[in-house]
């Protein structure tokens, strides 16, 4: 059995056995959201950086990282108003996934 490749700071993450994923977001956007996002739920949810640079080392947005520590507790319900403020927030012509079809 060949090992998996660790490239991406996830690979290296998942490949800890303790590290389990609770929950994540998608969204398909024209737009890089992610430091958006991540600096909102970062400053309403109380996440602490833990590893400068994990998961943003290409970020342009000066984000420390984008792997935030909640402790114990369940940001869950924050982090779901927040990603739907940032959302609602976006000027209608770049909202993800708002594009109509011609007819």
């Amino acid at each position: 059995l060949k090992a998996k490749r660790l490239k991406w700071h996830i690979d290296w993450l998942l490949a800890v056995e303790e590290a389990r994923i609770v929950s994540f977001f998608t969204r398909r956007s024209d737009q890089r959201l992610e430091c958006i996002i991540n600096q909102a739920i970062k400053n309403s949810c109380g996440g602490k950086v833990l590893f400068p640079r994990f998961g943003a080392s290409d970020c342009r947005s000066s984000c420390v990282s984008h792997l935030l520590y909640f402790g114990e507790r369940s940001p869950l319900n924050g982090i779901k108003e927040v990603y739907r403020k940032v959302l609602e927030n976006l000027p209608e012509r770049s909202k993800p996934c708002n594009k109509k079809e011609r007819t």
